[in-house]
């Protein structure tokens, strides 16, 4: 141990990752014990995290409640709402806080020096000295509507999570694993349980919990640690040392149980497998149970996915992976599609699977794709809803609440190499220890109670009406620190590119620092085709397909083991010339470095070798694809609501939207009916998008390999067809009234469109400008301050395009849509020189916002195809800068006079639309879901 001293800090422990170019230095707060952690990396953002111990103790959500009112105002920064505050005139790249069963983490981000500065400052008083009025928990917890119904944006965040079946069914497949003890609970709010919560009870969970000797600070891309101890110690010397909240593990279950739950949607029956795992010992035990998990049931032809699927105990098998959310941490496995009334043939496979491969062992190709696959998520900790390093944050904060070393869960080449090296049955024999003679096992069914609703939530007995939060106070954001407009650097940082023209295919090659990885992206042009939606099913196919050489299995293996995974999207940008949209069909896929030409080897392959799948299998694949899609409607609601009202010019509604999910069910009708029609549909497909005329390609690699990255994109050009670029005129039918769709739950999602008629008066500049106040501000405020929904979005890129206004998890709809109906007016009326200059700086923040390698890759693949040259964009972001109030008026304008024309789209239960339709009739139709 070190005997130096840092600011009230000891440093206890330092090691190089050199796998993620990176050095780890860990230290210790004298006074309190407060740990806090440095990851010194190239990472172009700034990231900062605090975490605390917060175990759960029952189903109130008390956790998750206090995570969103220590943002609500502060000793030192006493305004209504900082959070809100910040999103207005900050940089950050990432702003957010995350409560899991025993934890909670808050995150921020920005590549701006003084912005982190000022957003680490915040969160640290936020979370230390947090105001906790009752205004603000009635507000975020619940409080009584005038009609006498609970209302809350924590509550009605929960009742649309509680919708989804996906969620309920993961939320019971932990929850029974364990008897007691925070893993046991609703961690994010039970919505029965919710109004059992008080404001007293949550002041007292903050003083038992935020506390410095039960925190973590943890920080990535921040060298000055001889300035940001100092600053910690400045807060925590303020506290006396107490002891630390570790995680109880609670008492686990020690015999087989079977559970039986029902929801509200008319869908098929869903079964989760799960098994609570020994308590792992080290890093390698860790990551050997992950790579366990990957061979048994998360590779495409693992035997246990295999086994229940051609059993015929399940459609799809929907998820399958290690959770180390929980400790000990276990194995889920959830089946769409399965027979909820007969689950003895379902067990008898399971073990009959196991017992062969005890028997037989794990074939080697699949736990070599297991052993990538594992790779690859360590190398790469980025998801939907976090970028890497807030993931890598994550990982140091999931150790260190169990008491452990936090540096503990980062490295991984080491063991992964003493993995690969273990000798046969070493996976064989954990895996009877840790599945086939582990008795902490459940089997959870979720069945369809279709017409059936759960009844609204009653009056508590005790409550009465209350107004859930005060109008803010004119001092509210005065004392948040924020930028200056000179305080923003005078220009994009843009990473080296280089373009090639290999015969009629660009070759795009983005250097940036991407831990050993290459990313590789092949966009294919998707102007003149007859069916978008048939040549978004064709590149799933195509992904899971064999070819001439190769099955439908050995292509599969072949993808785990040499690369880190396919995978494909439909991506649609306007144009520069504000004539149209880039929309290409992007096949992608990573590898290591050295790896790389298999990655193009394997895409050369499949471009040109393709083989159809046979109907069982197509049919499977499809099936597949129903329930993936489905199963994002609830949890991205707002999203299918923004692709929705888009549809009449942007390709994501009939690639990943309502029109897509219809297809999808013709076309599995279609396969039964007619087998060989169906794969014509598909052949055509495929010999319209294989082609060069049609292919650019997008490289993300290092600094170094640059010549051989071009060698394997010429030689995967030779593999592709030339072709022809035949354009087909494209007609698809659309709606043309406003829809409400019906789903399940109490929570509403509420979207409306309007398209301005584009003049020289309307600036896209100010547009972004115009949209972000809007998202940011006066629409947050009467959403979700004021009428209690989860969240709101303004999106809109040019005018003469559909601007969309978007909520989420909302308890009204009337009402949102009539705050977005008066969006225009606000702006028409000129909003302040305070409010704009903010909305600048945050247009500015998104522009500028650090992207991870393969999202940065992509980006300049598609800027590329639409024209956004350096200095088209440099030159939007001076638009940007120059706005002035006039610009946003024109805007407000604009929308007033496209409202008139407004087209709406609603997610609701069936009650909430037709009593919306009752109070405006005619507003709009009335649908159930594709499929239903």
């Amino acid at each position: 141990m070190s005997v130096d001293n840092f600011a009230g800090f000891t440093e206890i422990a330092s090691c190089e990752i050199p796998e993620l170019a990176t050095r780890a230095r860990h230290f210790r707060h004298g006074r309190t014990g407060a740990d806090a952690v440095f990851l010194l990396n190239a990472d172009a953002a700034q990231t900062f995290a605090i975490s605390f111990r917060t175990p759960s103790a029952d189903s109130t959500g008390v956790a998750h409640v206090l995570e969103h009112c220590v943002l609500s105002g502060s000793r030192a920064y006493p305004a209504e709402k900082p959070f809100a505050e910040l999103l207005k005139g900050s940089l950050q790249s990432y702003l957010n806080a995350s409560t899991f069963a025993d934890f909670t983490i808050y995150p921020v981000a920005s590549p701006h020096p003084t912005d982190f500065r000022n957003l680490v400052d915040v969160y640290l008083d936020a979370v230390f000295f947090p105001l906790l009025t009752e205004e603000c928990f009635r507000r975020e917890a619940w409080h009584l509507a005038a009609d006498g119904t609970p209302q809350g944006v924590v509550l009605n965040e929960m009742r649309g999570m509680c919708a989804s079946p996906v969620y309920l069914l993961a939320d019971q497949a932990r929850r029974s694993l364990f008897r007691t003890g925070p893993f046991s609970h609703a961690y994010g709010g039970d919505p029965d349980r919710i109004t059992d919560l008080t404001h007293a009870a949550m002041t007292r969970f903050h003083r038992a919990h935020y506390h410095p000797s039960n925190a973590l600070a943890a920080y990535s891309g921040v060298d000055d640690i001889q300035g940001e101890l100092p600053r910690l110690d400045r807060i925590f010397s303020q506290f006396e040392r107490c002891a630390p909240h570790l995680t109880p593990t609670g008492q686990v279950i020690t015999a087989p149980r079977t559970l039986a739950i029902s929801h509200a949607e008319a869908g098929p029956s869903r079964l989760a497998l799960n098994w609570a795992f020994p308590a792992p010992d080290s890093r390698l035990t860790e990551l050997a149970c992950d790579i366990l998990c990957e061979a048994l049931v998360g590779q495409p032809f693992a035997p246990l996915r295999r086994g229940l699927i051609d059993g015929g105990h399940g459609t799809d098998v929907t998820e399958g992976r290690y959770c180390d959310d929980t400790w000990p941490p276990r194995l889920s496995i959830q089946l769409a599609g399965a027979d909820a009334d007969s689950t003895e043939g379902l067990l008898a496979v399971m073990r009959e699977t196991m017992e062969r491969l005890l028997q037989d062992g794990f074939d080697r190709h699949t736990l070599a794709g297991a052993l990538n696959a594992v790779e690859f998520r360590n190398r790469d900790r980025s998801s939907r809803k976090r970028p890497h390093v807030v993931g890598l944050l994550l990982d140091v904060a999931k150790g260190w609440r169990l008491g452990r070393d936090p540096l503990h869960g980062l490295g991984f080449a080491p063991e992964l190499a003493e993995l690969r090296a273990k000798p046969a049955g070493f996976f064989e024999e954990m895996l009877k220890t840790h599945l086939l003679e582990n008795p902490r096992f459940t089997l959870v069914a979720l069945t369809p109670a279709a017409g059936t609703r759960k009844a609204p939530m009653r009056r508590p007995s005790d409550a009465v009406a209350d107004d859930p939060a005060p109008q803010p106070k004119p001092r509210a954001a005065a004392c948040i620190p924020r930028l200056a407009l000179s305080d923003l650097s005078p220009g994009l940082v843009e990473d080296p590119m280089t373009v090639d023209q290999m015969g009629e295919v660009p070759v795009l090659l983005h250097q940036r620092q991407t831990n050993g990885l290459v990313y590789v992206d092949l966009a294919l042009d998707l102007r003149g085709l007859p069916d978008l939606s048939c040549a978004a099913l064709f590149a799933r196919v195509l992904l899971r397909s064999g070819t001439a050489r190769r099955s439908a299995r050995d292509m599969a293996n072949r993808i785990g083991a040499e690369t880190g995974g396919l995978s494909c999207e439909v991506i649609s940008a306007p144009l520069a010339t504000g004539k149209g949209d880039a929309t290409r069909l992007v096949l992608r896929g990573r590898a290591l470095a050295e790896d790389a030409p298999s990655l193009f080897g394997i895409f050369g392959e499949l471009l040109s070798e393709w083989q159809i799948p046979e109907p069982p299998y197509l049919s499977e694949i499809v099936r597949s694809e129903i329930n993936r899609v489905r199963a994002q409607i609830l949890p991205k609601a707002h999203e299918f609501l923004d692709r929705r009202l888009r549809r009449h010019d942007n390709a994501a509604e009939q690639t990943d939207g309502l029109t897509y999910l219809q297809f999808l069910h013709d076309f599995w009708s279609l396969i039964r009916r007619d087998p060989d029609q169906a794969r014509q549909h598909l052949r055509e497909s495929h010999a319209a998008l294989a082609c060069r005329k049609r292919l650019a390609i997008g490289i993300t690699s290092g600094t170094s390999g640059a010549a051989d990255l071009r060698r394997g994109a010429e030689r995967l050009v030779g593999l592709v067809p030339a072709g022809a670029f035949i354009e087909t005129p494209t007609c698809v039918a659309f709606p043309a009234h406003s829809e409400g769709f019906i789903v399940p739950g109490e929570a509403n999602f509420v979207g409306m469109a309007v398209t301005p008629a584009a003049s020289e008066a309307l600036r896209p500049a100010a547009l972004a400008v115009g949209l972000k106040y809007l998202e940011t501000g006066w629409i947050r405020q009467k959403l979700r301050e004021e009428g209690g929904a989860y969240g709101a979005l303004c999106r809109g890129d040019l005018p003469g395009r559909p601007i969309t206004f978007l909520s989420y998890r909302d308890p009204h709809i009337l009402r949102s849509l009539d705050v977005f109906a008066a969006a225009g007016q606000q702006l028409e009326r000129r909003i302040s020189r305070d409010d704009l200059t903010r909305a600048i700086i945050a247009t500015i923040g998104r522009l500028d916002r650090p992207l991870s390698p393969q999202e940065s890759g992509l980006k300049a693949l598609t800027d590329w195809l639409a024209g956004w040259s350096g200095e088209r964009r440099a030159a939007f972001r001076a638009e940007v800068l120059a706005t002035v109030g006039d610009d946003v008026q024109n805007i407000g304008k604009a929308l007033i006079d496209a409202g008139k024309s407004a087209h709406i789209v609603l997610f609701g239960s069936k009650e909430v639309l037709s009593s919306a339709l009752d109070q405006r009739p005619d507003l709009f139709e009335i649908r159930n879901l594709p499929g239903e």
